[in-house]
């Protein structure tokens, strides 16, 4: 189960914590978090990301994790 995500019996994906989890910050401060399956590399990742996200803004700041590592850095 490490590196890849699942999906759960009610049909919704489980995240792992090698997952990567891409923090946008833009212009008006407002702050997504998206979480990608983290078998994939970490550029692509990223492309995944803001495609999920595609909106009018441009992110001014771009911030890349493991979910492991967001966890430590957030405790």
């Amino acid at each position: 189960m490490s590196g890849i995500g699942f999906t759960a019996p009610f049909g919704f994906r489980v995240y792992t914590p090698d997952d990567w989890v891409i923090r946008f910050e833009y212009p008006d401060g407002t702050v997504v978090r998206k979480g990608v399956d983290g078998t994939v590399n970490r550029d692509d990742a990223v492309r995944v990301a803001l495609r999920a996200n595609s909106g009018s803004q441009i992110p001014e700041n771009i911030d890349i994790r493991r979910r492991r590592d967001w966890d430590k850095v957030q405790g």
